[in-house]
């Protein structure tokens, strides 16, 4: 089964208004300590909230090349160790691709935004660049968000109840 999904906006990470991707940004943020993105072992897993490190991944950055370091277990497969051109079906591994493009290109952490399948899912990923050398996005961390729209139409009318897949 294939799940389709376009990207619908890119936004700066304090425009998501979701509070698990607003807190992990004010992490990255601390521990770059002024440089333009922190070290890969400037971020320790074991810092953050317990139940997002399951939809954390994390990418080393060899010129146009992401090859995932780590794969958390909440997402269905897991591709440690294997680059993002490896994505199945193609036309995923190359939206993902861009994405990690377009965080190296901007040397910033991005959210990006996405609709699933007839508009009945939408799904928030922070993208947040790692320099190992503080010139260069030699990595890129993220995190990724479900939520039903029922929901999130809920939390945008003040009810609560995201849930996070």
């Amino acid at each position: 089964m294939t799940v389709a999904f376009s990207t619908s906006r890119i936004l700066e990470p304090a425009e998501s208004g979701w509070p698990e991707v607003l807190s992990l940004y004010e992490y990255w943020r601390r521990r770059r300590a002024g440089r333009f993105a922190p070290a890969r072992r400037d971020i320790v897993l074991m810092d953050l909230p317990p139940a997002q490190i399951p939809y954390l991944t994390v990418v080393d950055r060899t010129g146009d090349t992401f090859l995932y370091r780590y794969w958390g277990s909440g997402h269905a497969r897991d591709y440690t160790d294997r680059t993002v051109d490896e994505i199945a079906p193609a036309e995923i591994g190359g939206a993902l691709q861009e994405e990690y493009l377009e965080v190296t290109r901007r040397r910033a952490p991005l959210v990006f935004e996405k609709l699933f399948a007839g508009n009945v899912q939408t799904s928030l990923t922070l993208r947040m660049p790692l320099s190992n050398d503080g010139a260069e996005v030699d990595g890129v961390i993220s995190y990724s968000a479900r939520r039903e729209m029922a929901s999130a139409l809920r939390d945008a009318n003040g009810a609560g109840g995201g849930t996070q897949l």
